[in-house]
C-alpha cells in the first residue's frame, strides 16, 4: 500500500472512472463485464474469501447481491439467519472462490429508529473473521418496509421540521428586536412578520432534503457501531490479512443527475484523507486504525442493485429512476470487477 495521500487519491480516482464509465456508456462500451459471478456447489481448488454484505435496514442489500450475479429481475427474499452463499468469480482464466453472506435486515424496534443490530457475531469474531466487506449505503433512499414505518418516519420528519422552524423564527425574531433603536409600531411589527414568514421558508430545508439527511443520520450511527464490532476483527486479530472494504453507494439510478455531487461530497474523503462530513470522519477513522501500513484495499463506488422509482409519501422523496440500460450494466460492470480485483483477479 503506497502513501497516506496516494491511497486516498487511488480511492477517488476509482470513483471517477465509474463515473465516466456512466456518463459514456453507449459509447461503444461492452455490455457485459470482464468479471463473472456466480452461484457455485463445485468444491473450491484454492483458498475460500468469506465476505460480509452490510448495510443499514432497507437499503438495498438483496438487490446488490443479485446485481452481483448480473440478476436484476425478482429480488428473492432472504433466509432471516445468515446464509453462505458459495461463489465462484472468473476472469478469463482466472478463478477465485468466496464465500458470501449477505446480513439480514434488523428486526425494527418499536420506533422503528434503527432497530436490532445486524446479526454480525458470526463473522466478526475471530477467527471467522471476513476478508471483504461490501458495506451498503444508500445516499437517505432508505425503503420503508411497512406503511407503520412510513408513518413514524414521517412524524419524526414533521417534529423536526417543526422544531427547526420555531428556532429559525425565535433567532430573525431576536435580531430584529436588537437591531432596533425604538419601540416598533403595530403596523411595523405584522410587515416584520410577513418577512418572517418568508425568510423562514426559505432557511428550512425541503421535506425530501430533511428525509434524506434523516435517514442519512440513522445510516451513519449504523455504520459507526458496524465499525465499531469490526475493528477488533480486523486491526486486532493477527490472523486477518489481505482485507478489503468495497463502500457501495446505492440507489444511483436516483441521485445521478441532480445529487451526485453532494453524495460525493458527503461519502467520499478528499485526495488528502481529511474528511468534511461525519460519514467520511467515521469512514477516515477506521482507515487510520490500521496505521499506514496493511491498510484495507478501499473502493467508494456509485453503484444501483436494481431500477426503481422512490417515493417515500406523496410530495416526500419522490424521485424517478434515471438510468437506461446501458447506465444500469455500467455501474454493475464496476462493482463487479472491483470486487473481483480485490479478490486477486487483477485490475
Amino acid at each position: 500500500m503506497g502513501e497516506p495521500e496516494d491511497y486516498w487519491t487511488e480511492v477517488r480516482d476509482r470513483w471517477s472512472r465509474v463515473v465516466s464509465a456512466v456518463d459514456n456508456s453507449g459509447a461503444g462500451h461492452p455490455g457485459g463485464g470482464r468479471v463473472s459471478i456466480a452461484e457455485t456447489t463445485r468444491r473450491p481448488t484454492g483458498d475460500i474469501i468469506p465476505v460480509l454484505v452490510a448495510g443499514q435496514r432497507g437499503v438495498g442489500k438483496s438487490a446488490l447481491y443479485q446485481a452481483l450475479l448480473g440478476d436484476n429481475g425478482y429480488i428473492r427474499r432472504r433466509d432471516e439467519d445468515h446464509v453462505p452463499h458459495r461463489l465462484v468469480l472468473g476472469a478469463g482464466r482466472r478463478q477465485a472462490h468466496v464465500t458470501l453472506v449477505v446480513s439480514p435486515g434488523q428486526t425494527a424496534g418499536g420506533d422503528y429508529s434503527s432497530g436490532d443490530v445486524d446479526k454480525w457475531d458470526a463473522m466478526l469474531k475471530p477467527p471467522n473473521h471476513p476478508t471483504g466487506v461490501i458495506y451498503v449505503a444508500a445516499a437517505g433512499y432508505d425503503e420503508p418496509w411497512d406503511p407503520r414505518e412510513v408513518n413514524v418516519l414521517e412524524e419524526r420528519r414533521q417534529r423536526r421540521q417543526n422544531e427547526l422552524r420555531r428556532q429559525v423564527e425565535a433567532r430573525l425574531w431576536e435580531q430584529w428586536q436588537a437591531s432596533l433603536d425604538g419601540t416598533p409600531t403595530e403596523e411595523e411589527r405584522r410587515d416584520r412578520a410577513e418577512q418572517i414568514a418568508r425568510e423562514v421558508d426559505e432557511a428550512i430545508p425541503s421535506p425530501s432534503e430533511q428525509l434524506w439527511a434523516q435517514n442519512r443520520n440513522v445510516e451513519l450511527e449504523h455504520f459507526s457501531r458496524f465499525c465499531q464490532n469490526l475493528l477488533p476483527c480486523w486491526v486486532d486479530n493477527p490472523a486477518a490479512k489481505d482485507l478489503w472494504l468495497v463502500l457501495a453507494v446505492t440507489k444511483a439510478d436516483l441521485y445521478w443527475t441532480d445529487q451526485l455531487g453532494q453524495v460525493e461530497e458527503y461519502y467520499l474523503p478528499g485526495a488528502d484523507g481529511e474528511p468534511t462530513s461525519d460519514f467520511q470522519r467515521q469512514l477516515v477513522t477506521l482507515i487510520r486504525a490500521f496505521g499506514h501500513r496493511n491498510r484495507p484495499r478501499l473502493a467508494v463506488l456509485p453503484v444501483a442493485g436494481r431500477r426503481q422509482d422512490y417515493r417515500f409519501i406523496p410530495g416526500v422523496g419522490e424521485k424517478q429512476a434515471m438510468f437506461d440500460d446501458m447506465k444500469f450494466a455500467a455501474v454493475q460492470r464496476s462493482l463487479r470487477t472491483t470486487v473481483g480485483e480485490f479478490c486477486g483477479l487483477g485490475s
